[in-house]
């Protein structure tokens, strides 16, 4: 848990997020909040130096980011897990539960037995443990993200990630046809041109709303190596460089990730559902 105790208190600090969305084209389209993504990073890149890679602690980083932005786009704190506080995975029914047992001088942390520390779901052929979800009793999972990172040995790793990517993507699709399910993967910026090359244009086809990803997001980020030489300093992300190396108009973009999810997440529910949100984009 050490990877939160380091997370929760970047978020807390980050009082000054910037506009929610921007007018592209007359459209409102949501913009990314890359300051706390850097933010994020910085605070658990340090101490994966010298040790390897703490994956765990840049997924959670990852993870964190991503649903604070779907908070920000209006959907409701116990909505959307990893939840910003313990426990992190608690479905959102049994939250109002929390204020009564407060009451008492309870907490649902001695429930073990409702209380879980990570998202599991059975999709078509096994079970996945899922990094972002926002689910519902009533509905099942509406939103599905498989957030991962590959920052060195990126010959090696390459196939590999997308070769999982592909089996999740079938495996949860196929019993979940209705959830919007994204894929996000942070590179390091010292990736060789064409094995970055390769992974966007396996993540450009692996964006099919039909048999398989919604949305796939690329984002990159600074080598950790020149990040500990310049002492703490933020975590530089360069959102744009898929859209300077990749070809075409189906680019995997950071930007457009979170709006293309959300908006899919609309789309596929009544207009009865996340009205707060649908407020904000309509």
């Amino acid at each position: 848990m050490a990877s939160w105790d380091q997370l929760d208190p970047v978020v807390a600090a980050h009082s000054a997020p910037p506009p929610c969305f921007v007018e592209v084209g007359g459209v409102r389209t949501h913009r990314p909040d890359w300051v706390l993504l850097s933010s994020l990073l910085a605070a658990v890149f340090p101490a994966t130096a010298g040790r390897g890679w703490d994956s765990v602690a840049i997924g959670h980083a990852l993870d964190l980011w991503l649903a604070e932005e779907l908070r920000r786009c209006g959907f409701g704190t116990d909505e959307v897990w990893p939840r910003a506080s313990d426990p992190r995975v608690l479905p959102r029914e049994l939250a109002v539960l929390m204020p009564m047992l407060a009451r008492k001088g309870m907490s649902l942390g001695r429930f073990t037995s409702i209380v879980l520390s990570e998202a599991r779901v059975l999709g078509a052929t096994y079970e996945k443990e899922v990094d972002v979800l926002m689910s519902r009793w009533e509905t099942g999972p509406q939103l599905i993200v498989s957030t991962k990172s590959m920052l060195g040995a990126y010959g090696k790793n390459a196939n590999n990630r997308m070769e999982e990517a592909y089996g999740d993507a079938h495996n949860l699709r196929g019993r979940f046809p209705l959830a919007a399910l994204g894929y996000l993967l942070l590179l390091g910026a010292d990736c060789p041109r064409t094995a970055f090359e390769r992974l966007a244009a396996a993540m450009v086809r692996m964006q099919d709303s039909g048999t398989m990803y919604d949305r796939t997001c690329l984002i990159v980020v600074e080598p950790i190596d020149r990040f500990v030489a310049r002492r703490r300093r933020p975590v530089r992300v360069y959102p744009r460089a898929v859209a300077r190396l990749v070809p075409g108009g189906s680019r995997p973009r950071a930007a457009r990730f979170v709006d293309g999810m959300v908006r899919c997440v609309l789309e596929r529910t009544p207009p009865s559902y996340h009205e707060a949100v649908r407020v904000r984009f309509y």
